[in-house]
């Protein structure tokens, strides 16, 4: 009986589960529907707000750049006018302005970065006669020895205000160049940017080292390996580019090859063929300074001169009327 009592039970309620089942059916393909447009309606608001933020940031974090002290911000903001111009690499910071402009009495600014290659030099020179009147550029010739790639990629944060960096980043990188356009911030993820930051509030006239090489190091000279400078065409001819910008200008050029440790620089088996490479394809004569300099004490290790060096090889330079 009661299974008898249970079929007809199950047969009586058929209808109403079915009904259940399709009510429920239609609320989860309802449910569907109003998720799949909350989040279309969602994503097209997020887009242009997103867009927007961006472009709103990166506006922001421009006007902080030009804010700053760092030496291409004073370049691009208007502030960078000197008597002489220094180019180069981190050996360029020997070139210590405020010893400079005691000795000469001149206004000077130096362009110089660590690892700057002479194609960014290039750029940044000509930016530079295009909105200032110097007397003199001096050079440092051992920028020409190596390019990084990474250098001027990171110079990003300044390509909205130069087509030349502009130009140059998008040879160097397309993928750099393509986000840059697509995204205002990423402009400003660079280790160039993060010195714009650094010399908000502090002046940028004081990268040269104050330490003394290690006896450490000294001692290992003795063991380091042979060294070779090479100029490749696109660096020789960036340098020419320079030299014939700042003829035009009326801006007398002077290149030079600052000191190196004495043990190192008995390691470059080629520095005589190097010059004189530069000078058959100048025409300039490279002022030659990289053994003026012998004592360890002077040097902060193989490649730099520290502030007591850098004073000698610049009471030098001036006695020679490089600047």
């Amino acid at each position: 009986m009661r299974s008898i009592a249970q079929g007809m039970l199950s047969r009586a309620l058929r209808p109403y589960r079915q009904s259940l089942v399709q009510t429920k059916g239609v609320n989860q393909r309802g449910a569907k529907a109003r998720f799949v447009r909350s989040s279309m309606l969602v994503l097209l608001l997020l887009v242009p707000v997103t867009f927007i933020g961006d472009r709103l940031l990166g506006a922001g974090l421009e006007w902080l750049l030009l804010e700053s002290n760092f030496r291409y911000s004073r370049l691009y903001g208007g502030t960078a006018q000197a008597d002489v111009v220094v180019l180069g690499n981190s050996r360029g910071h020997a070139f210590y302005e405020p010893e400079m402009e005691k000795l000469s009495g001149r206004t000077i600014f130096n362009l110089s970065y660590n690892a700057l290659p002479i194609s960014v030099g290039r750029a940044l020179v000509e930016d530079y006669l295009d909105r200032y009147t110097p007397s003199v550029l001096v050079v440092d010739v051992s920028m020409l020895t190596k390019t990084e790639e990474q250098i001027t990629n990171s110079f990003k944060a300044y390509e909205s205000l130069s087509p030349r960096l502009d130009k140059l980043i998008e040879r160097s990188s397309e993928e750099t160049s393509t986000a840059s356009q697509i995204f205002s911030l990423y402009r400003f993820n660079s280790e160039v940017f993060h010195r714009a930051l650094y010399y908000l509030a502090k002046t940028d006239d004081d990268w040269i080292l104050d330490k003394q090489i290690s006896a450490t190091m000294a001692r290992n000279s003795r063991d380091l390996d042979r060294v070779s400078f090479r100029i490749t065409k696109d660096r020789m001819r960036d340098l020419r580019h320079i030299i014939e910008v700042a003829e035009r200008k009326g801006v007398t050029v002077n290149l030079v090859m600052g000191p190196y440790y004495p043990g190192y620089l008995k390691k470059i088996s080629n520095l005589d063929q190097f010059l004189a490479t530069i000078e058959t394809a100048t025409g300039y004569e490279v002022e030659d300074y990289s053994g003026l300099i012998r004592q360890d004490a002077m040097f902060s290790d193989y490649l730099h001169l520290n502030k007591d060096g850098s004073s000698i090889f610049l009471a030098e330079l001036y006695e020679d009327e490089v600047f």
